[in-house]
């Protein structure tokens, strides 16, 4: 009998399986575009008769920052919904009610995302994570080399981050406390997926995510 610890790690091999049969189709901080400065308009001559160039008007549109979220097909369970990059063609389905995921096949394979949730008595983030590794390091995907890196703020929580490889994949994940649930964002790129591509799409997705307490 699985464990709690291990059943939704179980379930996501699942997911994953499920997107890989069907033919449709550590991380860094994220790029965040800055705006430009412009250039102060020189003063006007005291006996010029010329009148200083004006600013922007204080009601300027703000410049955007940060990744644009994935507007693609959507992954929803009762605590936590994302959505895919629209880019791509995906294959979306559910692992019982506590499991969503999503496979895109691409030149190098298939690239799949799950979303997973399960109730948990220990609340403080650093212990989830340390479990969840333990567990990944340690099932059948033989991510031995797995390793946690800097926490991310996802949709305004904390969220733990780790990576490993393996298996012909590269492995990230993202997890935080939601209510009385873990929740856990997976992603598995396939060997040879463009790493700048993989970082765009993480970061789209992510920020496409809406935490929501189970009822």
């Amino acid at each position: 009998m699985l464990s709690r610890r291990t059943a939704p790690f179980a379930a996501l091999l699942l997911a994953g399986s499920l997107a890989a049969c069907t033919t449709p189709g550590g991380t860094g901080p994220s790029p965040v575009s800055t705006a430009s400065q412009a250039p102060a308009a020189s003063p006007a001559s005291a006996d010029s008769g010329q009148t200083p160039a004006e600013g922007p008007s204080s009601d300027s549109a703000p410049t955007p920052t940060g990744p644009a979220a994935a507007t693609g097909p959507k992954l929803e369970i009762g605590s936590a919904s994302l959505r895919l990059p629209q880019e791509q063609k995906w294959t979306v389905g559910m692992t019982g009610k506590r499991t969503a995921g999503g496979g895109g096949l691409t030149s190098q394979g298939i690239f799949h995302v799950s979303l997973t949730d399960f109730p948990t008595p220990v609340l403080d983030l650093d212990s989830n994570a340390k479990s969840a590794i333990q567990t990944r390091g340690t099932d059948k995907l033989r991510f031995g080399n797995i390793r946690r890196t800097q926490n991310r703020i996802v949709a305004g929580r904390e969220s733990w981050a780790a990576t490993a490889s393996g298996d012909g994949k590269v492995f990230y994940g993202f997890g935080t406390v939601v209510g009385n649930e873990d929740v856990q964002i997976a992603f598995f790129a396939p060997d040879g997926f463009p790493p700048a591509k993989t970082q765009e799409w993480i970061d789209s997705i992510l920020a496409s995510v809406i935490w929501k307490e189970r009822p």
